[in-house]
């Protein structure tokens, strides 16, 4: 399968499986966090100091991720991210530009939603490794009906 239609086909799917944890779990908190304890865009614990661990910054990375569309954003940029792997993986073989268009697509769309709707600077620029771990937790909890993705 050409990579755009894997793209078109998983942005529907993934775009439908968020919405079943909506449907089947009705999830009630757009945060499992205390976001006052972070001020948000700084990239610092709660003692203003650079993250240590990814323990400590999960939390911060939930914060700077409250609108409901944001995480929408993020979740199919990860389903795509997958499907794109997928697809190497069973069709097409390893491939360099695949794997630069997932890295792209994946960080258009998260970028994309941080920079306009939930106007803030993406962590990615400081902790890129926590960041891209981060985006599959959330993208776990999304699935388990701890956050509300779809209003």
């Amino acid at each position: 399968m050409k990579r755009r239609s894997v793209l078109m086909l998983s942005t529907v799917l993934g775009m439908v499986v968020s919405y079943l944890p909506t449907y089947l779990l009705s999830p009630s908190q757009h945060s499992n966090t205390d976001c006052s304890l972070y001020k948000l865009g700084e990239g610092l614990d709660q003692e203003g100091q650079p993250f240590q661990d990814f323990s400590s910054f999960y939390p911060y990375y939930v914060c700077e991720h409250l609108n409901p569309r944001t995480k929408l954003f993020h979740f199919v940029a990860s389903f795509n991210v997958i499907a794109l792997v997928l697809s190497m993986i069973f069709d097409s073989g390893l491939r360099v530009t695949t794997i630069l268009l997932g890295l792209i697509q994946g960080y258009g769309l998260a970028w994309f939603s941080h920079f306009f709707i939930e106007q803030n600077k993406p962590a990615t620029f400081q902790y890129p490794v926590w960041s891209f771990l981060s985006d599959y937790k959330m993208m776990s909890e999304v699935l388990s009906g701890e956050y509300v993705v779809w209003e």
